[in-house]
């Protein structure tokens, strides 16, 4: 059900994005194999086995992800202007 979902890895506290990238195999009940995404050009990177928290966001697909973290941007930047 998670294989293949893209995602986002948040800090619980702050919500800034520390992970991007898909799901690449789920091992349950919380660890997947995943393949993450460069933030400097969006290209594949590592791959890792990461813990799965309440703290992540799943997308059906690579532009809802790439929307999410632009709209995320926007709103930094406007914050911080």
């Amino acid at each position: 059900m998670l294989e293949g979902k893209y995602f986002h890895a948040r800090d619980p506290e702050t919500r800034v994005i520390h992970f991007q990238g898909r799901v690449v195999a789920y091992l349950p009940p919380r660890v997947a194999l995943v393949q993450l995404f460069s933030f400097l050009d969006g290209e594949p990177s590592t791959q890792r086995l990461l813990d799965i928290t309440e703290h992540w966001d799943f997308y059906d697909s690579n532009q809802e992800m790439l929307d999410v973290y632009a709209e995320t941007q926007r709103v930094a930047s406007y914050q911080i202007s």
